[in-house]
């Protein structure tokens, strides 16, 4: 076995002994590598001396280191083209590695870097608290992403927090363990949902104005309708002005229960169940302890689409009780149901036992502008509407409840 002059070699020589790496062509031409190792065992000057050496083939054990050399070396240029940035540690918080981009974004040199503790890239407040958020990650060194659920910061070499997210994963390399932080700067999109969220309290701030003021405007009209009744001597006039009040005050109360909530895109219907109840009360009933009237309404949020149209419906069925259903000193019950039979569905009962229709009283075709709404509306929300007439008035109307 010889060895080419042109084949690199690295000496590993100490004292008198000699050591080298060297590759040698074997007798069919095949380069492998020989770890050589000298000791002398003659030093007689006439003679030149003589040494024993041993000599064994490295050959797989020299590829390997060179794969694994070639392996980190383009290990290391993906993380230093990567466009993020890229901090490598050990298990006990000690940096190793930083590429070009985390030099960017943390503004420190990888020299200033390199062999300090983790925790310099940790704001000071949360310094102690990463010291032991970073051994327990280390007791269960699983993938994970960092910061989506709460804000989470690295500390500039100015000492100024940058938001980021920060994804961790570990990494074998010559038998040790390391943890890989990919850390992505967020600052743009955090002012980005900022801003969102400044234009959504503006646009909040606007629509309650707006519900505000609808509901002042039809206040106004209901006083106006009030006043102008004042001038009205037609019993049937002065109904139509009263009906005509009613319907108003219906509407503006969706509004003001709006102004109210704290979402402008749905209403609590149960809560204004029982406030439309009490203002007809007082305009219907008079005399408030004849008539009573028992609520059984479960919480259901329902949009402003079907609000307004619901309430009106719910206004004009209990006015129908307040003012036909019962003989003018007949006790009774009106009963209102409200609930939802499916997830997509509200259901509306409106009952009362009072004297009931006249046989063959078709309620759809009645002369009543109140009923004929009610069938109306019941259209327009794509519901269906059933009424019993006997042994008092029964209405079930079911609606879908449309986008909450």
């Amino acid at each position: 076995m010889t060895h080419p002059d042109d084949v690199g070699q690295t000496y590993l020589g100490r004292g008198l002994d000699f050591e080298y790496v060297k590759r040698y062509v074997r007798k069919n031409g095949k380069q492998v590598w020989g770890h050589m190792h000298g000791t002398p065992i003659d030093e007689n000057a006439a003679t030149g001396g003589f040494s024993l050496c041993v000599l064994i083939d490295v050959t797989e054990q020299k590829e390997a280191e060179d794969s694994l050399r070639k392996s980190e070396a383009r290990f290391r240029g993906l993380v230093e083209s990567g466009p993020q940035a890229i901090v490598m540690t050990t298990t006990d918080g000690r940096i190793v590695l930083v590429n070009t981009a985390a030099e960017r974004l943390l503004g420190y040199r990888r020299d200033e870097l390199i062999a300090r503790p983790v925790e310099i890239l940790v704001p000071a407040a949360a310094a102690a608290d990463h010291v032991e958020l970073r051994r327990a990650y280390s007791l269960a060194p699983l993938p994970r992403p960092m910061g989506r659920d709460r804000f989470l910061a690295a500390r500039h070499r100015d000492g100024h927090a940058v938001p980021v997210e920060i994804g961790l994963s570990t990494l074998q390399l010559h038998d040790e363990t390391y943890v890989l932080a990919v850390i992505v700067d967020i600052t743009d999109r955090r002012q980005a949902a900022q801003a969102i969220q400044e234009s959504l309290r503006e646009k909040e701030t606007l629509l309650k104005e707006i519900h505000h003021r609808v509901k002042n405007n039809m206040q106004l009209i209901s006083s106006l309708l009030r006043l102008q009744s004042d001038y009205v001597t037609s019993p049937e006039a002065l109904a139509v002005f009263h009906e005509a009040q009613s319907r108003v005050r219906s509407m503006a109360l969706i509004h003001e229960k709006l102004y109210q909530a704290s979402s402008l895109a749905r209403i609590e219907f149960s809560e204004y169940v029982h406030s439309l109840v009490r203002i007809l009360m007082q305009t219907y009933a008079a005399d408030p302890g004849r008539i009573k009237v028992s609520v059984d309404a479960d919480p259901i949020e329902v949009s402003v689409d079907v609000a307004i149209p619901l309430g009106l419906i719910l206004n004009e069925l209990i006015t129908n009780c307040l003012k036909h259903a019962f003989a003018p000193t007949q006790p009774g019950t009106v009963t209102i149901v409200l609930d939802r039979p499916t997830p997509g569905q509200v259901r509306l009962i409106v009952n009362d036992d009072g004297r009931g229709w006249q046989p063959g009283f078709e309620w759809r075709a009645a002369q009543s502008f109140g009923l004929h709404l009610v069938a109306i509306l019941t259209e327009q929300l794509q519901g269906d509407i059933e009424a019993i007439g006997s042994n008092g008035v029964t209405f079930k109307l079911t609606v879908p409840l449309g986008e909450i």
